[in-house]
């Protein structure tokens, strides 16, 4: 369900501690109900290249307005949704989580399925966004999927996963426990 689309703004507070240093820190993502533009998939992939070269040679308020297309235009070929995942070794450490941020909000507007799928993807990048796009998306339940990951041995993926429970359960915290979430979910009584 593509409903609205999400912009990046700086200065606010993040619920996921995104970006924590530099002029693109700690962004804020607001919905909006504007519908989100389309590109024709003959197009994509040479917009996708010519934004992702354009984002590293910017300035900050250039690379979030890039950041905004690449996360906010509908793509059928998925040459977007990889710009963004290839964005991120190549931006500068002070710009990357910016750039998650970004693929988390796209990956967001995935079905809970389709989400799911990807949490196995080779690239350790796509399954922190994964992660993080589960708790943006506020689908309750991801929540299974987002317990099994407390105790991974990979720790920003752990802990992604603990903050995006937090964000699906309005802020509980039971810390890394999957016994105590695997309760509290009990008790919601959610159908699949």
């Amino acid at each position: 369900d593509i409903s609205g689309t999400a912009v990046i703004r700086s200065g606010a507070s993040d619920p996921l501690k995104m970006a924590t240093t530099g002029p693109m820190a700690n962004p804020a993502i607001t919905k909006t109900d504007k519908p989100l533009k389309e590109i024709a998939p003959d197009k994509a992939e040479a917009e996708a290249r010519k934004l992702s070269g354009e984002f590293l040679v910017s300035q900050p308020a250039k690379q979030r307005e890039i950041l905004e297309t690449l996360q906010d235009t509908k793509d059928s070929t998925g040459n977007f949704t990889q710009a963004l995942i290839d964005l991120i070794p190549q931006a500068k450490e002070e710009h990357r989580d910016l750039v998650r941020r970004a693929l988390a909000e796209r990956l967001s507007r995935q079905t809970l399925a389709g989400l799911t799928k990807r949490l196995t993807d080779e690239d350790a990048e796509v399954r922190l966004a994964v992660v993080r796009a589960m708790g943006i998306k506020g689908d309750q339940k991801a929540m299974p999927e987002l317990i099994k990951l407390l105790t991974n041995s990979n720790e920003d993926l752990a802990e992604a996963a603990e903050q995006s429970l937090q964000m699906l359960t309005d802020g509980k915290d039971f810390g890394r426990n999957p016994q105590r979430w695997t309760e509290y979910f009990q008790n919601l009584k959610i159908r699949p």
